[in-house]
């Protein structure tokens, strides 16, 4: 039998979906390509220029602007989806 997702674990998989569409979009590559784990670290097209756009694009999607301290140390597709409202 399949378990149930809690509310709190739906939330979070709609977060990783929607950072995934941001990331992807700023990067120009498919959804397919990236996952929860992706970073700065380990996305070869995820550069500080990368960076920047897709700070812009989370801002327009969310509708939430990004103080400087977050630009800086979101650098992963989790860090991102722990500031979607």
């Amino acid at each position: 039998m399949e378990a149930l997702l809690t509310r709190s674990q739906l939330r979070v998989d709609t977060r990783t979906r929607a950072v995934i569409e941001v990331i992807a979009k700023a990067l120009d590559v498919s959804t397919d390509d990236l996952g929860p784990d992706t970073s700065m670290d380990n996305t070869p097209l995820w550069d500080s220029v990368a960076h920047l756009s897709i700070c812009l694009e989370f801002e327009r999607r969310f509708g939430r602007s990004l103080d400087l301290e977050k630009i800086f140390t979101a650098s992963s597709v989790r860090d991102l989806a722990e500031l979607v409202p």
